[in-house]
């Protein structure tokens, strides 16, 4: 059993607004992202909300980069924004380690 799955038995899902996701739907929804490596989130955590979310490594770290925004103006231009956070995350991970922070 993954840390995922223990989480999702052993945690209530309480709905934050009527677009939260908290069935099933949300173990089929996290395979989604990380499939395509990143993550949407419109309107299920804060009403009128989207969220666009991508990961990269560096050295031994994950870190994510988040880009939120009102859906009236984020929505219509979704495709250019996954693209622009993506293409950001695959720079940074390419970028070489210098422990020099340089």
């Amino acid at each position: 059993m993954t840390a995922l799955d223990s989480f999702l038995r052993s945690t209530a899902l309480e709905p934050l607004t009527t677009r939260t996701i908290t069935s099933n739907a949300l173990r089929q929804d996290i395979a989604r992202g990380r499939e395509r490596n990143w993550y949407l989130n419109q309107g299920e955590s804060i009403e009128e909300v989207t969220t666009i979310s991508a990961s990269f490594r560096w050295n031994t770290a994950v870190y994510i980069v988040t880009v939120a925004g009102p859906s009236s103006r984020l929505d219509p231009r979704l495709d250019q924004a996954i693209g622009l956070i993506t293409g950001v995350c695959q720079l940074l991970e390419m970028r070489p380690d210098d422990p020099q922070g340089r």
